[in-house]
């Protein structure tokens, strides 16, 4: 028996034979140590996010989506260690509330924290790489073993593990730095792609602390971010406003 696993948009299908929805580090052990009943490739899966197969398996996928508990938020040394299954959407409403923020902030929110731990591809243009800011990783190993690795007891197998893509077995825990709210300025700038030029690109782009950039039809959209004193509340409306905006956007993209 196999199932059918599509990502968020539909342009990714999945068949593996065997698909667990994990809760316990228990249940990912178990399934590490049977190869018989949970035949490789063994492949962890969170939001399922990504435009590339790289959850895809034909064999057998963990749905880590049950496992996404925040452990603790330590407001002294400034770092959050919950599930790996847990979205780093999820995780920033909570930091919110408590005036912290991660170091690194993407665009896609919707990444599980042990995809953007061992992934280095989940950047941002104005403070490096999400993984970079990783300093704890705990994971189940090929053989259903327990690991662990950090920033004080193995830093060279910690920075392995940040680059791994989940190749070293499945991560189940994660320690992140954080550091305290920060409030951006977002301006916008519509451009006509056809009248686009090298200079004017090169313009906005070294003048501007952040840039996001994508396109409707023929309009290039840029959303430049800069630092901003928190009581600027007209940000704060403008970002609710496109929170609300791509919301609905990937609420509609679902629904076709």
């Amino acid at each position: 028996m196999s199932h059918q696993i599509t990502n968020y948009d539909g342009g990714i299908v999945t068949c593996p034979q065997q698909l667990v929805y994990a809760e316990t580090v228990n249940q990912i052990q178990a399934i590490m140590k049977d190869p018989v009943r949970f035949p490789g490739p063994v492949r962890a899966m969170g939001s399922f996010h990504s435009l590339t197969p790289c959850a895809s398996s034909s064999g057998t996928i963990i749905n880590m989506s049950s496992m996404k508990r925040i452990i603790d938020i330590d407001e002294t040394n400034m770092t959050l260690r919950a599930e790996a299954g847990l979205e780093l959407v999820d995780a920033a409403k909570e930091l919110r509330s408590k005036n912290l923020q991660f170091v690194t902030n993407v665009e896609i929110g919707n990444i599980t924290l042990g995809s953007a731990a061992c992934c280095q591809t989940k950047d941002a243009l104005d403070s490096g790489q999400v993984d970079s800011h990783v300093i704890e990783i705990k994971w189940v190993d090929p053989s259903g073993q327990l690991r662990d690795a950090s920033i004080t007891s193995n830093p060279d197998l910690l920075y392995r593990m940040r680059s791994s893509y989940g190749l070293c077995g499945v991560i189940y825990e994660v320690t992140f730095k954080l550091e305290p709210l920060a409030a951006i300025r977002l301006t916008y700038f519509l451009r006509n792609v056809t009248n686009l030029t090298e200079k004017e690109i090169s313009a906005i782009t070294s003048s501007n602390e952040g840039i996001i950039c994508w396109t409707l039809g023929s309009i290039a959209v840029f959303e430049c971010r800069n630092s901003t004193p928190k009581n600027d509340s007209r940000t704060r409306w403008l970002a609710n406003v496109r929170a609300d905006a791509l919301e609905l956007y990937c609420t509609l993209r679902r629904a076709l």
